[in-house]
């Protein structure tokens, strides 16, 4: 009998033993899954992240379409307000005339050479020397700045009374003042 008890407890150890290395392997293929799924999870939370902040630039899309045809519109419209070559030669002609209406006269203008270019717009400028009183210099750069609203800028206004005391109203001064002409570049096709 001893022997039939000895085989029994070795099955039943064996059996036990099958069952902890099962559990175990089971357990361990269970902990890599839970482990895997973890992962999983992490970068499914940062997938559905990246998404919604697609679906935030996705809506904004319609906007953006819309602000950037308002803007070519805008840039279409300012470019064809700026001169061609043939009106910025008669400019300074055409300012003389308004400098004679307002009061003020034109004694000299100088083209500077060369004209700069920086990207599709080209920059002329012309030194300038008028002699104005103040309100008449006023009024000519106000007829300007309307007559010309886009394509005309002034820079380096030097305005310089005839005496060192006291002016008088009405008294001339001389004025020194940069013209600056813009004018787009068409683009070749």
């Amino acid at each position: 009998m001893a022997a039939s008890d000895w085989s029994e407890r070795t099955r039943m150890l064996i059996t036990i033993g099958v069952g902890v290395v099962i559990n175990a392997a089971l357990g361990y293929f269970l902990y890599a899954a839970h482990a895997k799924y973890a992962d999983l999870e992490k970068k499914n939370k940062a997938k559905k992240g990246e998404q919604a902040a697609l679906k935030v630039e996705v809506d904004k899309k319609p906007n953006q379409e819309a602000r950037l045809k308002r803007l070519q519109r805008d840039l279409k419209k300012k470019e064809s307000q700026l001169p061609e070559l043939s009106d910025i030669e008669s400019l300074i002609g055409s300012i003389g005339e308004r400098a004679q209406q307002s009061g003020a006269s034109l004694l000299s203008n100088d083209k500077v050479f060369p004209p700069t270019v920086e990207a599709n717009y080209e920059k002329t400028t012309y030194k300038t020397r008028w002699q104005a009183d103040f309100m008449s210099w006023c009024k000519l750069l106000n007829s300007m700045e309307e007559k010309f609203p886009r394509f005309i800028a002034f820079e380096n206004l030097v305005l310089t009374p005839n005496n060192n005391g006291a002016v008088p109203m009405g008294a001339k001064h001389e004025i020194s003042v940069d013209v600056i002409v813009y004018r787009y570049l068409r683009q070749q096709p």
